[in-house]
């Protein structure tokens, strides 16, 4: 919450979230204590910096430009707590084919991992649904390993998301906002090492279930 009197403005240079904030109530607080008339406003984008982070800013700029890569040429191992014997279909390079849990809805604790023939770094993942726009993770964790531990044995979150909101764009005046839940893309805060990778389903729907036609990175090495 910004609070402000009607028809005031303040401009603040684009340096980090923190730094944003507290320029802001610098304004704020002598306003507040001056008993001038106030309007309280709630930006949408300030829920999207705070859950997302201040580098979607930029990320939500270069998402478009970026490739996003299938992996079947570095991978060793797909696994999956749900249908493993479907799980290779997320990774044949076709987006034609998918895995899916094998069960309608989403029970929260479904997960898959992939280990590569050797480490790679990557800064940004997709998880492409191809035409089946209703099988997006209702939640999303991102694990990485050198170690290549067992299923829930995992410690380096790289993201989560407890409410997968689709990915974030930017309007014509730089303000972020969420898309469409199905364009399953994430520009993570930095470029990421990892010998094993792992994506866990989070959260619950009693309806769709969750399905993969491709998983693709955007690798920096």
């Amino acid at each position: 919450y910004i609070v402000l009197p009607e028809n005031f403005r303040v401009g603040v240079l684009q340096t980090t979230f923190d730094d944003k904030m507290a320029a802001f109530m610098q304004v704020a607080g002598p306003l507040e204590r001056s008993k001038m008339p106030l309007k309280v406003m709630v930006s949408p984008s300030y829920h999207i910096l705070r859950t997302e982070g201040p580098h979607v800013l930029e990320g939500a700029k270069i998402v478009p430009h970026l490739t996003f890569s299938p992996i079947n040429d570095v991978l060793a191992e797909v696994r999956s707590t749900h249908n493993a014997n479907k799980i290779s279909l997320a990774v044949d390079g076709n987006p034609l084919t998918k895995w899916d849990t094998g069960y309608p809805g989403q029970l929260g604790f479904e997960e898959v991992s992939l280990r590569f023939k050797e480490t790679i770094e990557f800064d940004a993942f997709e998880l492409d649904l191809d035409g089946f726009r209703t099988d997006f993770p209702r939640g999303l964790a991102v694990s990485v390993s050198e170690t290549c531990e067992e299923f829930g044995e995992v410690s380096d979150l790289i993201y989560d998301a407890p409410i997968w909101q689709g990915r974030v764009h930017l309007s014509k005046k730089g303000f972020p906002y969420y898309g469409s839940q199905s364009d399953v893309k994430v520009i993570l805060d930095r470029p990421y090492s990892a010998k094993c990778l792992y994506f866990k389903q989070t959260a619950n729907t009693p309806v769709f279930t969750w399905s993969i036609a491709e998983i693709k990175l955007h690798r920096t090495k």
